[in-house]
């Protein structure tokens, strides 16, 4: 395969993130290409929501690159993230979201 669907669309490279001294994400790798969809699964306190606020530039990496698109970005805000392609979704834990007996989530106005 060529072109899109082999190129990275999203990565992070040996990204670490630390609160108060407590290592919440320690050299972490993640890439995503054209096409993929991914899930982040782990226990509470993992680095999941940690990773996702660094790609949305709600947090900024201690250490680490976030490459978009082939270029090394540095997010300061999401408005910053979102103007570069990027976003989180959260989840619907006000209606108990999937899996907690919710028949469906919310994505924005459209029911997915």
């Amino acid at each position: 395969m060529t072109g899109e669907s082999t190129r990275s669309s999203v990565e992070a490279r040996g990204v670490s993130k630390a609160f108060g001294g407590v290592a919440a994400l320690d050299a972490v790798d993640f890439e995503v290409r054209w096409s993929e969809v991914h899930a982040l699964v782990g226990e509470n306190g993992a680095g999941k929501t940690t990773l996702c606020n660094i790609l949305a530039g709600i947090y900024r990496a201690d250490a680490g690159q976030v490459i978009v698109d082939g270029a090394e970005r540095d997010f300061r805000s999401p408005a910053h993230a979102g103007a570069g392609g990027l976003g989180v979704v959260p989840p619907d834990v006000g209606r108990g979201g999937p899996g907690a007996g919710s028949p469906r989530s919310r994505c924005g106005s459209t029911t997915c």
